[in-house]
C-alpha cells in the first residue's frame, strides 16, 4: 500500500504540473490584438480581445511630472448608438481589483475607481441590470480562463492603454460571459484627473467595462464623444459620462 501512494504522488504532481503548462499555453495562444478568437482549451469557449488604442498614435510615456493644474475637460452630448457584441453578463458578476498593481501617481483606491464606474453603467440600465459584487483583493495581473473576473495595472503588448478579455460561452442563446479581465498598461502614466500629459484612470476604466456588459469599441469621428469611442487620450473624461447613444445600445442588451 506504501508502495502504492508513493508512486501516487509524483504522478499527482505531473499530471498538476502539465494541467498549469498547459492552461498557460492555450493562454499565450490567444494573440492581443483586437479580435475574437477561440479558446484552444475549451471548445464552446471564444476570447474577444479589445485593444484601447491611444488617440493620435501617442506612445508610452511612463512617469510623467503631471502638470500643476488640470486642464478643462470637455464633454459634449452624442446621441450615435454603439453597437453591441452579441453576448451578455450573468444576473450578478463578481470580481477582484489587484490594488498593489496601482501606480503611486493615480492616488486612489481601483476598487473605488471600479465600483463607480460599474454604478455609472448599472444607472442606465432601465431593467434587468447585473448585480456587480466586489469579493476581495488578487495579486493576479495576467489575463487567464480562471473564472475570475480581474480588474489590473499590468504590462500589455504595443501601445495599449488597456486590454479586455472577454470569455464566453457560445453554447448559450445568447452568449454568456464567463471570465473576463482588464489590465490596464503601466507603460503609461496615469493619474485620477484631467491632466493634459497623463490618462486618467476613471475615463479609461468605465470604457473598458462597457465591454464587459456587451458594448462594442467603435472608432469613426461621428462617435468621438461617445463612452465607447475606441481611441483615448490625455487630458480627457468625457468617457466618464455615457452618452444618450450609449445609454441606447446597453438598454438594447438588458431589458
Amino acid at each position: 500500500m506504501k508502495k502504492i501512494l508513493l508512486l501516487a504522488f509524483p504522478i499527482l504532481f505531473l499530471l498538476i504540473a502539465v494541467s498549469s503548462v498547459l492552461a498557460q499555453n492555450a493562454n499565450s495562444n490567444i494573440p492581443e490584438k483586437n479580435g475574437d478568437y477561440p479558446d484552444p482549451a475549451h471548445p464552446k469557449i471564444r476570447v474577444r480581445v479589445f485593444v484601447h488604442e491611444p488617440a493620435r498614435g501617442r506612445k508610452p510615456s511612463p512617469n510623467p511630472t503631471p502638470t500643476l493644474s488640470p486642464v478643462q475637460c470637455s464633454d459634449n452630448p452624442s446621441s450615435e448608438v454603439d453597437g453591441t457584441t452579441g453576448w451578455i453578463l450573468p444576473s450578478t458578476v463578481s470580481y477582484y481589483t489587484n490594488e498593489s498593481s496601482v501606480p503611486s501617481s493615480v492616488g486612489t483606491s481601483l476598487t473605488g475607481e471600479a465600483q463607480n464606474a460599474f454604478e455609472r453603467w448599472t444607472e442606465q440600465i432601465t431593467s434587468g441590470a447585473p448585480a456587480m459584487d466586489y469579493v476581495s483583493a488578487t495579486s493576479v495581473n495576467k489575463s487567464a480562463y480562471d473564472k475570475k473576473n480581474i480588474i489590473t495595472f499590468g504590462r500589455t503588448q504595443g501601445t495599449a492603454l488597456a486590454v479586455t478579455y472577454i470569455r464566453y460561452d457560445t453554447s448559450s442563446q445568447p452568449y454568456r460571459v464567463v471570465d473576463v479581465d482588464t489590465i490596464m498598461n503601466l507603460k503609461f502614466a496615469w493619474t485620477s484627473g484631467c491632466f493634459s500629459n497623463t490618462y486618467d484612470v476613471s475615463d479609461i476604466l468605465t470604457h473598458e467595462l462597457g465591454h464587459w456588459y456587451g458594448l462594442d469599441d467603435e472608432y469613426t469621428s461621428n462617435y468621438s464623444e461617445n463612452t465607447m469611442y475606441g481611441y483615448g487620450a490625455t487630458g480627457e473624461r468625457k468617457k466618464v459620462t455615457p452618452e444618450e447613444g450609449d445609454r441606447t445600445a446597453i438598454n438594447s442588451i438588458y431589458y
